[in-house]
């Protein structure tokens, strides 16, 4: 009786620990699946990033926030479109997230992105002058729908 008890609470230690581990990970889990699938071509153009850009009309000089900024889809336009002078802040709950924008940053030379790590419920946005704020479906996977402040100063 006692060696099935053993093999038993040994079982459910493994799997505790191992629930335990993923748990942890859980936010490098969905940053992977995010950055190997957000931006496919049909999605990327699904979005139409271009149109969002010419809607907003940015320039040089300008400071922008891209809310829920996943893997910088949006970030890296706009970072582009306000050039050199301009930031273009990247705003996200998912530091694994942020640590792909920068790192895709690097990688295209773009050099005005700054990461936010947010808070569920507050994007923390370190500059009173953001000129732009842009928040597209970044908490439509959420039950508690967060009510973000008005950020849009122009």
């Amino acid at each position: 009786m006692r060696r099935p008890i053993r093999w038993l609470a040994g079982i459910l230690a493994v799997l505790v620990v191992s629930a335990s581990v993923l748990w942890l990970k859980r936010d490098w889990m969905i940053a992977q699946v995010y950055i190997h699938t957000m931006e496919w071509e049909e999605r990327v153009e699904s979005l139409s990033v271009g149109r969002v850009l010419e809607v907003m009309a940015l320039v040089p000089g300008q400071r922008v926030a891209d809310i829920g900024s996943g893997t910088g889809l949006f970030t890296r336009p706009f970072a582009r479109a306000v050039g050199a002078s301009g930031v273009a802040y990247a705003v996200d709950v998912n530091v694994d997230l942020l640590s792909h924008v920068e790192k895709t940053a690097r990688e295209q030379q773009i050099d005005n992105i700054r990461v936010v790590r947010a808070a569920y419920d507050d994007p923390l946005i370190p500059s009173p002058s953001i000129g732009f704020s842009c928040a597209i479906r970044c908490i439509t996977s959420r039950t508690d729908k967060p009510t973000f402040p008005p950020l849009v100063a122009s």
